[in-house]
């Protein structure tokens, strides 16, 4: 609890100092949170039903640069769908 704690502490101090441009890199991971979840389950399955034996922490690592990947594609794609859906037909 007291890591957490103080990793909040810190993430607070820093947007309170509005040192948050390196927030960009994990954005999409709070805009498109079920794509963030489901990745994991997915690259797992895929890895068991492939047989791939990978090292724990390669494992989580991949795993999180999967689910970045796939939220920034998935909140693209949001983004495309609202700027359609507010473009007016020309009268």
């Amino acid at each position: 609890i007291a890591i957490s704690i103080a990793g909040y502490t810190v993430l607070t101090a820093l947007a309170d100092h509005g040192l948050t441009g390196w927030f960009k890199a994990i954005r999409p991971a709070g805009t498109a949170t079920l794509t963030t979840y489901l990745v994991p389950y997915v690259f797992y399955g895929f890895a068991d039903v492939t047989g791939i034996v990978l090292a724990q922490p390669i494992a989580d690592v991949l795993s999180f640069v999967c689910a970045i990947v796939m939220a920034k594609k998935t909140l693209a794609e949001m983004r495309c769908a609202q700027e359609a859906q507010q473009v007016q037909p020309a009268c």
